[in-house]
């Protein structure tokens, strides 16, 4: 098939907030024998909502039967959810909290080759880049991720 194109996008809304249990004895994991003990837990973190809203959007293009193209990109935007009287300072990856409104935009494209009808030699490259709470803890605020490989189907 040739000339066929696909597109996607989605939303995504989140709120964040306080466990409705401290869990001050600690708790049980799903996995058997893991323990989290008393203390560990944090209740309080989200004394204020977080909001999470993620927008994405993407579409892939067969160029040939085995050459397709893709390209993709996602934003997510966080409201400031520090309890009052605190208030961000600072901008970028040196803002004050991760509690800081803040935002992500990532865009990414792909190419994709099958030589042979269980093998896909591909490669792509995403930018993306962290605004205001969301770079908290950052070194910089843009990451650059190439990536290629060879997937063999069994």
């Amino acid at each position: 098939m040739r000339g066929r194109a696909e597109i996607y996008g989605g939303y995504t809304y989140a709120r964040l907030a306080n466990p409705s249990d401290a869990f001050p004895n600690g708790f049980h994991t799903i996995a058997r024998g893991i323990f989290v003990p008393s203390g560990e837990t944090n209740a309080t973190f989200y004394d204020v909502n977080q909001i999470m809203h993620t927008f994405w959007a993407g579409a892939k293009y067969d160029v040939w039967t085995n050459l397709s193209v893709a390209a993709s990109f996602t934003y997510q935007l966080q409201n400031d959810f520090l309890p009052a009287p605190a208030i961000c300072t600072g901008s970028g990856i040196n803002i004050s909290s991760p509690k800081c409104a803040g935002s992500e935009s990532a865009i990414s494209l792909l190419i994709d080759y099958k030589p042979f009808t269980r093998a896909d030699l591909y490669g792509g490259v995403m930018v993306s880049n962290v605004y205001g709470g969301l770079a908290n803890g950052y070194f910089k605020p843009q990451n650059i991720d190439p990536t290629v490989g060879l997937r063999i189907r069994f």
